[in-house]
């Protein structure tokens, strides 16, 4: 992925402060950490969040993958003078995450996997992730064509990608979104996500739902997993099965809450990277 091509960037937090590189859900774009730029200055984080390609202001790039995403990583922190960051990956971005930690880890601090999704090899995988995940992955195989016919006509009402997004959710996240303010600030993060159509959503879940170049364990950044036990998205037996195959790594379960837990507990995570 070329640099000098347009890319979707948004830095938020202690322009000073710690670098952190976060990468959004599927679908999801850089706007999604508006709601906590106060909290990360009084963090002291920089958070620098990029829209993957066909998401928000990065152009869709066919076939491209993580690991070149994670070149792209790499460059922009050269370009900005930065030696040494972490990455916070939520749900879908989880996978870029891993890949960024696993291709440099002389460069990675500090892995925060939050809700992510997990290889589709683990033991149980299909019994463990959201209906809606496994259809979205049998139809990229089985009907490209009418799937991108049918989430074109979605996303050309990003309300109703939203809906979907919070009605399919578990009770602890719909009572979070009940916060008028968090509302809209993830509303407007969906409805820039979908502003090129679904291939770039499309191209994420390619890349989510099939084979991974690298294997958790291969990772040696030091790794955190934060994931709630009521999430409905990816079971929290998921983030004990990642947990267990990354070898620096420590899982965080969190009874009472689902799978947005970079609303919830936000402070929490970012917190931790300090430690």
């Amino acid at each position: 992925m070329d640099t000098e091509q347009h890319q979707g960037i948004q830095e938020y937090g202690d322009t000073t402060g710690k670098p952190v590189f976060y990468f959004h859900g599927s679908p999801g774009s850089r706007l999604e950490c508006a709601y906590h730029e106060m909290g990360l200055k009084e963090c002291g984080i920089r958070l620098i969040a990029l829209d993957r390609p066909g998401y928000g202001q990065s152009p869709i790039q066919d076939k491209w993958t993580p690991d070149v995403f994670a070149e792209n990583i790499a460059q922009i922190a050269d370009q900005f003078g930065i030696t040494k960051f972490s990455l916070i990956g939520f749900s879908g971005g989880g996978l870029t995450a891993m890949a960024c930690a696993h291709r440099y880890p002389q460069l990675v601090d500090q892995l925060i996997l939050v809700s992510t999704i997990v290889p589709p090899d683990i033991n149980g995988y299909k019994d463990l992730v959201s209906p809606l995940i496994l259809k979205t992955a049998m139809a990229i195989q089985n009907a490209p064509d009418v799937l991108e016919q049918q989430l074109t006509h979605m996303m050309s009402t990003p309300e109703a990608v939203m809906d979907i997004l919070v009605t399919s959710a578990s009770k602890p996240d719909q009572d979070l979104f009940n916060n008028r303010a968090l509302y809209t600030c993830y509303q407007q993060a969906i409805t820039e996500s979908v502003n090129q159509g679904p291939k770039g959503y499309i191209r994420d879940m390619e890349n989510n739902t099939g084979p991974w170049s690298f294997t958790p364990s291969d990772i040696k950044a030091r790794t955190q997993i934060w994931h709630g036990k009521q999430d409905q998205t990816f079971s929290y037996q998921l983030a004990e099965s990642l947990a267990a195959a990354i070898p620096d790594s420590s899982c965080h379960l969190v009874s009472d809450q689902g799978h947005f837990l970079t609303y919830s507990i936000w402070r929490e995570i970012v917190s931790s990277l300090s430690k």
